[in-house]
């Protein structure tokens, strides 16, 4: 799931996405660094960002709604859909059922896969948060040590949306 949108300087024109965001833009996190340097030109971007510890609480209660949902739609999809079936279906391989749930019954296989769902979303959502924990960490790592800005290449491959 990605959404094609193309960022790059507004200087020099240099392409710092490459059309490779993910998700929907409105869900991606608000944390990161203020300003990133073009590394084709030296010019100053500011991104909007801001880290955690400089947002207010109600920018910090969005964030984590934003996150939340954000983490949600892909790990639901990719998560539930693609670890979850297969979970199940290499359960299914193995003989192995949770007891709680009655094969014999269709009540009881369509609560066993569901529960695999939930497992399959569960796992990837642990995965993508430790990302976006990673990648706050780093952010008030920089501001500790006085770094106000970053060059583009280097915001590319900590921020989690790209």
């Amino acid at each position: 799931m990605s959404t094609r949108i193309k960022y790059s300087c507004a200087n020099c024109s240099h392409v710092i996405s490459d059309y490779s965001k993910k998700g929907f833009p409105v869900l991606h996190t608000g944390i990161g660094m203020p300003t990133i340097i073009c590394t084709k030109c030296s010019y100053e971007i500011e991104t909007g960002l801001q880290p955690w510890s400089m947002m207010t609480k109600k920018k910090q209660i969005i964030e984590i709604l934003k996150t939340t949902l954000n983490v949600f739609i892909i790990c639901s999809i990719f998560g539930g859909l693609f670890l979850g079936m297969g979970l199940f279906f290499l359960a299914r391989k193995m003989d192995f059922h949770i007891p709680i749930f009655e094969r014999t019954t269709e009540e009881g296989r369509f609560k066993e896969i569901l529960s695999y769902l939930i497992i399959g979303t569960l796992l990837l959502g642990y995965y993508k948060y430790r990302g976006y924990n990673k990648y706050s960490r780093w952010v008030e790592d920089q501001l500790r040590i006085n770094r106000k800005e970053i060059p583009t290449d280097e915001f590319k491959d900590k921020y989690p949306d790209w």
